[in-house]
């Protein structure tokens, strides 16, 4: 599956991005009188294809950030490292190991 920008006569392309694959193309093209981006067409055998967008048509361009993997696995590793802590205390505590004093306060303080 090819998909390609088509420029009209007299029109300059400014930028033209590929990202994404082969099952799932997305391209972004500016020229001097349109955008360019993929759109998908449902129950087609070609299912993509590259949509034209007049600069006069367009009315509003929003950007806005991705939410980054560091964050999520700064909180998955902190979650499980609380749980891995508070069954260590638990652990200690149900089973009176000899030398564990452990005050009820801290595992009412994490379960919160």
């Amino acid at each position: 599956m090819s998909v390609q920008i088509e420029l009209e006569e007299g029109e300059h392309l400014s930028f033209q991005g590929h990202f994404g694959h082969k099952k799932r193309p997305i391209i972004l093209g500016v020229s001097d009188k349109a955008l360019y981006f993929t759109r998908e067409k449902h129950f087609s055998t070609e299912s993509y294809y590259v949509h034209r967008v007049p600069i006069s048509e367009v009315t509003e361009v929003t950007l806005f950030p991705l939410r980054s993997i560091v964050r999520w696995v700064a909180a998955l590793t902190v979650f499980f490292g609380g749980l891995i802590l508070e069954a260590g205390i638990l652990w200690n505590v149900y089973n009176q190991l000899p030398g564990t004093r452990v005050s009820p306060w801290p595992i009412a303080f994490m379960l919160i």
